[in-house]
């Protein structure tokens, strides 16, 4: 297996600088005709890249730029799963000739392409939106870094580790907040009784499943309740065809426990918001998070969460705010072949039993966390983001010829 992964590794890489040597390098020469933001990503696709491209864009459009929405998902990846129709001409629409900020919202392994395919011949100011989970970096991500004129990422945690790869710029800008409309009544579509506690875990097998972590959380909630007790876990797993052991691996993980719910459909992102409404509390024991997705969401909803105290999620949670799992530092082992060398955290799985304990039985307290959430989240995903964003984006349009509010 090793072996395999290794050479599919060296041929995706391979591909990957082909793609490159046939991009245009990020103009010198940049000339800025309108306050015109394209932002190119996998806005079809019910990855977590899709979603945040689609808030991105939404966020951008809502602070007064003209947005045009650039779906790459099917030629990049055709058998990604789909999550909806997309009509390029419902979403924005310039001049190809008309040059602005283009956002592409892809880590370095895909950006190449995209470019290749879809940059237009124009002297737009190219922005890469990236992110990753543990130091070092790949070698290659330094490469393709000199397609942009600057790199924006959401976390800290992020942006030091990209920094050290990349020949342009490195800004921190949140990822934003925008609640989607839950699908409501979901507890009643999974025959969940409305007293029952409800614990929420969700991931990616394609995200690699070493560094989500998802058994470690199976196993602290079988240890953390009694069988009598009345609690259910929800699993929202996809990708599980993608990984040769994966569906394996999670049966034997789930065993026959009746209370725990493996939910492996492509859903929207209304039915997603319907899960984390659904839950009274949302569980991670991820070794790395570049930035903590679901976590983000459920606290902006007002959930409690117990997460690993360490990496992207860092930028949010405080112990105000979430129950933080304490951790030691391990070396990185992943059968996937993302990840090849560095450390990730290895949480400390009694820890979050007794903090999985907590939340159950003391419901004043458990409330107590989600309000204080809610209220961190609203400003640091909402009112922040939008202003650093205005002030990145203006900024650009000033120095290289178009201000929003000029």
């Amino acid at each position: 297996m090793g072996r395999l992964n290794s050479t599919l590794k060296s041929l995706k890489q391979k591909r990957i600088y082909w793609d490159l040597l046939h991009c245009e390098k990020a103009s010198s020469d940049i000339s800025l005709t309108g306050k015109h933001v394209k932002v190119t990503g996998f806005f079809s696709s019910s990855i977590s890249l899709g979603q945040a491209a689609r808030r991105q864009a939404d966020l951008i459009a809502s602070i007064g730029f003209d947005v045009q929405r650039r779906d790459i998902s099917q030629l990049m990846i055709p058998n990604l799963n789909k999550l909806q129709d997309f009509d390029g001409s419902k979403h924005g629409s310039f001049s190809r000739q008309e040059s602005g900020i283009s956002v592409f919202h892809m880590n370095p392994p895909e950006a190449p392409k995209a470019i290749r395919l879809t940059a237009d011949k124009t002297k737009d100011y190219r922005v890469g939106q990236w992110i990753f989970e543990i130091p070092p970096a790949p070698n290659f991500w330094n490469s393709v870094s000199t397609l942009f004129h600057e790199i924006w990422t959401p976390t800290q945690h992020s942006a030091g580790i990209i920094k050290e790869c990349s020949q342009c710029p490195v800004y921190v800008l949140p990822l934003p907040l925008t609640l989607t409309p839950a699908t409501s009544q979901m507890r009643s579509k999974l025959s969940i009784r409305d007293d029952t506690f409800v614990v929420l875990i969700a991931y990616d097998v394609n995200s690699c499943i070493e560094r989500k972590n998802p058994y470690a959380a199976i196993k602290a909630f079988k240890s953390a309740f009694d069988q009598d007790q009345n609690v259910v876990l929800l699993v929202k797993t996809s990708g599980l065809n993608s990984f040769a052991n994966a569906k394996n691996d999670l049966s034997r993980a789930v065993g026959n426990d009746p209370r725990i719910h493996v939910i492996t459909d492509i859903i929207s992102d209304e039915d997603m918001a319907g899960l984390v409404d659904t839950a009274d509390l949302i569980l991670s024991l991820h070794r790395a998070e570049g930035f903590g997705f679901m976590l983000a969401d459920g606290m902006a909803r007002g959930k409690p969460v117990i997460a690993t105290g360490w990496s992207g999620n860092m930028d949010f949670m405080t112990k105000e705010n979430s129950h933080i799992v304490p951790y030691k530092m391990i070396t990185v082992s992943d059968d996937q072949g993302i990840y090849s060398k560095g450390e990730w955290a290895d949480p400390d799985i009694d820890a979050a039993i007794e903090a999985l304990r907590v939340c159950y039985k003391e419901t004043e307290h458990t409330q107590l966390l989600g309000n204080q959430a809610k209220l961190d989240m609203e400003k640091f995903l909402k009112t922040d983001a939008a202003e650093k964003y205005g002030k990145q984006l203006n900024e650009i349009f000033t120095n290289f010829g178009h201000s929003v509010n000029g």
